[in-house]
């Protein structure tokens, strides 16, 4: 009987045998078993069933394989150990208690908001988050773990919070391979960390929690796909690594990944990532997922009300339990026109931005204000960027953004996005500034403080916001309903529980 060792260097060679060796010509495949372990044959039985092994995640009872053959899942499929099979899919494509909270024992210290651009960050001054970091901002012990298209390892308000020895990639390498493997090729990853991280440094802009340490944990590609095997990787390796806070930000619907009747292949993946993600839970760490944006009502499968099921799918991970799930707002503090919502779906909302919503005279021209600024990689240079310096004058007036040359040495870019991932990365950072302010180094078992602990606080210091008048799709009552949940987060009151 072949022995197996469980624990991170098991993992990383798990993780290396599924970005590196898988075979460009083979499919992929998520194995649940019917237990939570892999069963010690599982590699020789896929091989007699025609494939290879390529990653085992032995406390969840899931394995990831290859085959080129057609027949594989069918013939695998007669081991009466295994729950079920399913060739990996897109999962998306896009984009309580009630005491207070005791100052922890963890190293803080406050931050500033008077970098270049913070006068353009409407989102931190809705949370209240310039408030909140001349508490705190934040912990270099306390770690984000940002699931998504990767970090750019570069970018100077970035590169002082950036872990790169806690930085992976669970996706197939490009070709030419990037390097480091995890670095961002689409820019939504580099945006969210910018808003969970960025350093108050004099330049470019600042995060919700400037002092936490990010990495990059790459589970989407190029095109911002994300897959289940990815996915499941990813939430293990945060698991392994007993992150603080994972940050889920990618788009749940269209293609849905779902647990979705009748189709059985993603009822089976939607299993294998509710694993994964009760994994990453259990071993302490809060897990931040965006809600969505195509402004459906999620609790309800006839959401247009015609009569007919149009939306009869479980989403992953925002609708698993104990996953803070996150709407969003806009610059006039209301829920944002593309917000998914739903009663018990939604627990917070943050700012994502809205260009529906009307914006106040920018301090800026030509600034796009009602949407949300953050880091962006250099190598993805748009016309639509704004940089730091800006090679001309500074404000007043602001230059356009052509004025920003293109990949110059240290220059720092940034652009404008709004959706439901930027509300998860504002929950996210304030999941760090929580855990910095109250969390408790000796307590790694079930984290510096544990996730349901992170979140009960989230919840009660959120400003209720009541539904608007009839005629509504909101449902609930002031302190709770489906747009807003237990409210839009504030970061002061949040941080401001110690000794009140």
């Amino acid at each position: 009987m072949r022995r197996r060792t469980i624990g991170v260097l098991a993992l990383l060679a798990c993780l290396t045998a599924l970005v590196l060796a898988a075979s460009a010509d083979a499919a992929r495949y998520v194995v649940v078993y019917d237990r939570q372990s892999v069963p010690a044959d599982a590699a020789e039985r896929i091989e007699r069933a025609g494939g290879r092994l390529l990653a085992e995640y032995d406390q969840i009872g899931v394995a990831l394989a290859e085959s080129g053959d057609d027949a594989f899942a069918e013939r695998l499929g007669r081991d009466k150990r295994v729950q079920a099979i399913s060739r990996d899919e897109p999962i998306a494509a896009s984009d309580p208690e009630g005491e207070l909270a005791a100052e922890g024992d963890l190293p803080n210290e406050p931050a500033t908001d008077a970098d270049t651009f913070s006068p353009l960050q409407w989102n931190m001054r809705q949370i209240h988050a310039p408030e909140a970091h001349a508490i705190t901002g934040g912990s270099p012990a306390v770690e984000v773990a940002v699931i998504d298209t990767g970090i750019e390892p570069t970018h100077p308000d970035l590169i002082n919070n950036l872990d790169p020895s806690k930085s992976t990639s669970c996706v197939p390498q490009s070709q030419p391979p990037l390097n480091p493997a995890w670095r961002d090729d689409n820019g939504h990853g580099t945006h969210n960390a910018g808003t969970i991280a960025a350093e108050a440094n004099g330049i470019g802009i600042v995060g919700v929690a400037p002092n936490v340490k990010v990495a990059a944990v790459k589970a989407g590609n190029a095109g911002n796909q994300f897959f289940a095997a990815p996915v499941i990787c990813a939430f293990e390796w945060v698991a392994a690594q007993r992150f603080d806070v994972a940050n889920a930000s990618f788009n749940v619907d269209g293609p849905v990944f779902s647990y979705c009747h009748p189709n059985r292949a993603q009822q089976i993946l939607w299993k294998a990532v509710k694993r994964s993600v009760r994994h990453a839970l259990r071993a302490g760490v809060t897990v931040v997922a965006s809600a969505g944006n195509n402004s459906l009502d999620i609790t309800h499968p006839d959401y247009d009300g015609d009569g007919d099921v149009d939306n009869e799918c479980v989403r992953a991970p925002s609708e698993l339990p104990g996953v803070i799930t996150v709407a969003a707002t806009g610059i006039e503090d209301r829920r944002a026109s593309y917000s998914n919502f739903g009663l018990g779906y939604i627990d917070v909302a943050a700012p994502g931005g809205d260009p529906t919503q009307v914006a106040a005279p920018p301090p800026f021209n030509a600034a796009p204000i009602n949407v949300v600024l953050s880091t962006w990689p250099a190598a993805l240079f748009s016309p639509t960027i704004i940089c730091d310096p800006l090679g001309g004058s500074r404000f007043p007036p602001f230059p356009p953004s052509p004025a920003c040359p293109r990949e110059a040495p240290g220059t720092a870019y940034y652009r404008y996005m709004a959706g439901t991932s930027v509300s998860a990365a504002h929950v996210s950072g304030l999941a760090a500034l929580v855990i910095s302010r109250y969390g408790d180094a000796d307590t790694l078992q079930n984290g510096k403080l544990r996730p349901g602990r992170v979140e009960a606080i989230i919840e009660q210091t959120a400003d209720p916001k009541p539904c608007p008048p009839a005629p509504t799709t909101c449902q609930g009552g002031e302190n709770y309903n489906s747009w807003y949940g237990h409210g839009r987060v504030n970061a002061l009151s949040a941080v401001s529980l110690a000794g009140s």
